[in-house]
């Protein structure tokens, strides 16, 4: 079927092989880190040092394809500019979280003897 957009140029509408494809990704991530320290020493010869925490992550990621057959016009860029009947659809979601704590203590006696412990869950 011919058609024209612009004067004295014709173009034809058809159902050919040419295809066309969209596509669409998103992921969506939230991170986040709270801590506390704390430094104190006693009698000026006992160090230490306190470190306690909380982490958080989230990932959300989601896909989406169209792929469809017989554009109308060589170019169209919309998939409703497509009349063929081979059409594929593909999707895909994938989430996860992660939480944990932590601390860790540090103690030294006259700057000289370390002692320090560290754990996280």
């Amino acid at each position: 079927m011919p058609y024209s957009r612009i004067k004295d140029v014709i173009g034809y509408t058809g159902a050919n092989t040419n295809d066309i494809q969209e596509r669409r990704r998103s992921t969506e991530y939230i991170a986040t880190n709270i801590y506390a320290d704390y430094v104190t020493t006693v009698n000026q010869i006992h160090n230490f040092n306190f470190l306690v925490g909380y982490n958080y992550e989230q990932s959300v990621f989601r896909n989406v394809t169209m792929t469809r057959n017989g554009i109308v016009y060589e170019d169209a860029n919309d998939i409703n500019l497509a009349l063929g009947q081979n059409i594929t659809t593909t999707g895909g979601y994938e989430k996860w979280k992660i939480a944990g704590r932590f601390f860790r203590v540090n103690y030294n006696f006259k700057e000289r003897y370390l002692f320090f412990r560290t754990e996280q869950a």
